[in-house]
């Protein structure tokens, strides 16, 4: 599952590649900022969105893909195929859980930031450092868990175990 997810975002970098003539691809794989004109253009949110857009059934394919392998046994295709139509029939719940993800783990922590930076006169550098630590050590471990409650209540029906 690991290489075949590799694969697929590689390709998916790739095609965004097209639309800003790799600036996307180069910033995500060697953290190489992009020219100033590339940002004016606008190119590089246009690659982003279609990096986005793609990788939308390709996270649908593999958010219980892992899990449906490992504790129900299933080949890696049929893992794949399952997790995708589980994402679709619950798109509302996965739409709903997306915007609480991107609030709690981005426009909070950048809110946060800048009223700290605000507040404390501390240099920007410092303070992103501190709330990467916050996210990681609090929002990070929060959707881990959120991972297994979701697959509980899409697979798990009342009278089963949960494994």
């Amino acid at each position: 599952l690991g290489a075949v997810y590799l694969a697929a975002t590689a390709a998916i970098l790739v095609v965004s590649a097209l639309a800003d003539g790799g600036a996307l691809m180069a910033m995500m794989l060697l953290g190489t900022k992009p020219a100033d004109d590339v940002l004016a253009s606008g190119d590089i949110l246009f690659a982003a969105q279609i990096a986005l857009l793609l990788l939308c059934p390709l996270v649908m394919a593999y958010w219980y893909a892992p899990v449906l392998a490992g504790w129900h046994s299933l080949p890696p295709a049929k893992a794949l195929f399952f997790s995708f139509v589980a994402c679709a029939r619950n798109w509302r719940a996965f739409l709903v859980y997306s915007l609480a993800l991107v609030v709690a783990a981005v426009v909070l922590p950048a809110l946060l930031l800048g009223a700290l930076g605000t507040l404390l006169q501390l240099g920007a550098q410092l303070v992103a450092a501190g709330m990467t630590v916050l996210v990681l050590l609090v929002v990070a471990p929060t959707v881990f868990a959120s991972f297994y409650v979701s697959y509980r209540d899409v697979f798990v029906s009342a009278g089963d175990s949960d494994a």
